[in-house]
């Protein structure tokens, strides 16, 4: 293997505030996906998160949430870049949310 090729592929370790560790390692071109929720007092909340680091060593994230409680279903997310020092969001690029009860009334 080449030294560029191993450069290439060297792997940066990527603090994120929500893995279940707090840091993850990723080599270009490499995702890691984090999960959680479950049954809460009124209903259900999942989370899911998907770190992605780009060729060009951005680090991706993916995040999308889906929820019910009395008020009925609630989804949404958002895309970003995260800081792979400090594992912050530094950066949203598009945010989503849908309250599927106030669409179903017509609001």
């Amino acid at each position: 293997m080449s030294r560029r090729l191993q450069k290439k592929m060297k792997r940066v370790r990527v603090k994120f505030f929500l893995a279940p560790h707090g840091n993850v390692l990723l080599s270009r071109g490499q995702s890691v996906e984090y999960s959680e929720g479950g049954p809460d007092d009124e209903g259900y909340c999942w989370r899911h998160y998907r770190l992605t680091r780009l060729h060009d060593d951005t680090i991706e994230l993916i995040h999308s949430y889906d929820s019910r409680d009395c008020d009925g279903r609630y989804t949404g997310g958002y895309e970003g870049e995260v800081d792979p020092r400090s594992g912050r969001i530094i950066d949203r690029c598009s945010e989503h949310r849908r309250d599927h009860t106030a669409e179903a009334a017509g609001y």
